[in-house]
């Protein structure tokens, strides 16, 4: 009796595309760079022809969705699109959509679909699992590809006002950045936030994504608040407390901290760079995340310090191993800190 094909899928499909994954996720570290180049490079060129389309017609961008196209991967040309869309975003008029090449992604994917086809030989089922049930099963693999992308994006784009000719086109106040499937499953990679204060943001706006530039916070609680991929520039934080408050994926540049303490805080991705920080006690504070190799549909890197100046930071509870300094992993801490006390004195 031959075996069916939820057989197939519940005996040999997990081993097939554990590998698939594998070998996929190994080429694109390997490539990172040089396809982290070409994504910004094909992004600054749609923002150019976005510029020279708003001079003739200045109309306001409200979402631009970077998108794996389904239908293309079925016709054996895999594109990423990028589609571009009026103040009301994907429920609005589309603008423009630029379509570029992801065989890059997809480098895998035929030695994926052999695989199948080797397999489904080897056991004798090819009368019971046809062509079609192949390209069904390799089809399901794509929800991992889309998650790559994310992957790939996350950090190439969260600073998008950086990129060339940002500056020259005409956003909406709300616009975002998304990147996923055609309307369907999607994540946010930037988020353009009007000019907010934290302490009197009388019309409630999110402070995630929020900008704040060259501020002093002094005797100041924050508490309970979501400051996911907020960038704080040129700001001073002096005797201030942070309590339940995400601070993943948030930059301080060129910052000074004094006298602060975090308690029940999480810093996952979060970067310093050029930054004082005097007398910090971290309480039971997270720092380490375990991906999913096979869902990547959250991702953040270690969190990172280049360039500061540290003095008598107290870790408590707080498992820290997941902190890079100046490009070098910080190992062997855990639940307390470097010294016995629990006390990093001076690491530059």
């Amino acid at each position: 009796m031959e075996i069916t094909q939820e057989e197939f899928m519940e005996k040999y499909l997990p081993g097939l595309r554990d590998a698939f994954v594998q070998k996929t996720q190994e080429h694109i570290t390997r490539q990172l760079p040089e396809i982290q180049k070409k994504l910004k490079k094909n992004m600054e060129a749609l923002l150019e022809i976005l510029g020279r389309i708003q001079e003739e017609a200045p109309v306001a961008v409200g979402e631009i969705q970077i998108v794996l196209l389904h239908t293309s991967v079925a016709m054996g040309t895999p594109q990423v699109a990028y589609f571009v869309y009026g103040e009301n975003g994907i429920f609005g008029r589309e603008i423009m959509n630029i379509r570029y090449d992801a065989s890059w992604l997809f480098v895998c994917w035929e030695e994926y679909q052999n695989a199948l086809e080797s397999k489904i030989k080897e056991i004798n089922a090819r009368n019971s699992i046809r062509y079609e049930a192949v390209q069904q099963m390799c089809r399901q693999g794509t929800e991992f590809l889309v998650q790559t992308l994310y992957v790939v994006c996350k950090y190439l784009f969260m600073e998008m006002d950086k990129l060339e000719h940002y500056g020259d086109e005409l956003f909406t106040d709300d616009f975002r950045l998304t990147v996923g499937e055609y309307m369907d499953w999607r994540k946010t990679l930037y988020i353009r936030r009007p000019a907010t204060d934290i302490f009197f943001n009388t019309d409630s706006t999110p402070l995630s994504y929020g900008r704040f530039r060259t501020a002093v916070y002094s005797h100041k609680i924050f508490e309970d608040k979501d400051l996911t991929a907020a960038v704080f520039d040129a700001c001073e934080f002096v005797h201030c407390q942070f309590r339940n408050v995400t601070l993943n994926d948030v930059r301080f540049v060129n910052c000074r901290m004094y006298y602060c303490t975090f308690e029940r805080v999480t810093f996952l991705g979060t970067a310093w760079d050029g930054c004082m920080l005097k007398n910090l006690v971290f309480t039971d504070t997270c720092w380490n995340f375990t991906p999913d190799s096979c869902h990547l549909d959250d991702l953040y890197k270690p969190a990172e310090l280049y360039g500061c100046t540290l003095e008598q930071i107290r870790f408590e509870q707080s498992d820290i191993r997941g902190i890079v300094q100046d490009g070098n992993s910080i190992s062997g801490v855990s639940v307390t800190a470097c010294e016995e006390d629990g006390t990093w004195n001076t690491i530059c």
